[in-house]
């Protein structure tokens, strides 16, 4: 599909997040960059699997910051530019958030993490695709201690041709609308129950896994859950 959007991604972890663009049929992922050299293996295994072609520009296992200021960013930019000249260009990414998250140490802006939510709207700032998506929690947006860095990232794209939007996204709605657009004469509780059993899989339970000696209490509570709920996925992961 010749007029298909290019994505530059970064933080791009095992691709779900790419993933999810690509197979919606109007996406190339054409550049990616990740930090965790097995993060990025399973995200070519994935793509390898699936009959996805290669990256354009491939993959990038590095730190982010390093781009900044190097000469890498004058290839990165030229690369950017080379692909708005034929395509609509995006650059997509999910800063690590414990440093904004109520779940985290709450380290914001000066945390490790936090430093590189900077360093990706600097790195947007400098090469000007034709729109981005920034993905964080909402601790980022709606924590009073954490504002004033979202108003500072804000602040440093006034300056830019961008046009900001920004909300907080209930999971929850979003499974729901997928599973009834694909059985839309389903039972809207059995929707809910399929979308819940999915963030049970997807996000609760690998946050717990490998300490069953200290949730030994919570894991019994969450199996009941699971089954009293009639959520079947998540039921045989905790049984």
């Amino acid at each position: 599909m010749k007029d298909k959007i290019h994505i530059f991604s970064f933080f791009s972890g095992a691709g779900f997040l790419d993933l999810g663009f690509e197979l919606s049929g109007a996406f190339d992922v054409v550049y990616v960059n990740e930090f965790h050299k097995a993060f990025n293996d399973v995200y070519k295994y994935a793509r390898s699997k699936m009959g996805i072609a290669e990256p354009k520009y491939g993959h990038h296992v590095e730190d982010i910051t390093a781009i900044i200021g190097s000469p890498e960013l004058d290839e990165l930019k030229s690369q950017v530019s080379e692909s708005k000249a034929e395509h609509l260009t995006g650059i997509i990414g999910g800063p690590p958030c414990p440093d904004f998250s109520v779940a985290g140490k709450n380290k914001g802006m000066e945390g490790e993490n936090g430093k590189l939510s900077g360093t990706y709207v600097s790195l947007i700032c400098e090469t000007l695709p034709d729109f981005f998506l920034f993905e964080n929690v909402k601790g980022l947006y709606r924590t009073a201690k954490h504002r004033e860095f979202f108003e500072h990232l804000n602040t440093a794209l006034e300056d830019t041709p961008f046009k900001i939007a920004y909300r907080v996204q209930n999971e929850l709605m979003l499974y729901f609308y997928e599973f009834w657009k694909e059985n839309g004469d389903a039972e809207w509780h059995d929707i809910l129950n399929e979308s819940v059993d999915q963030i049970l899989m997807m996000k609760v339970l690998p946050c717990v896994e490998g300490d069953e000696d200290l949730l030994e209490k919570p894991f019994a509570s969450l199996a009941k859950f699971c089954a009293t709920g009639n959520y079947r996925k998540a039921a045989q992961k905790v049984a």
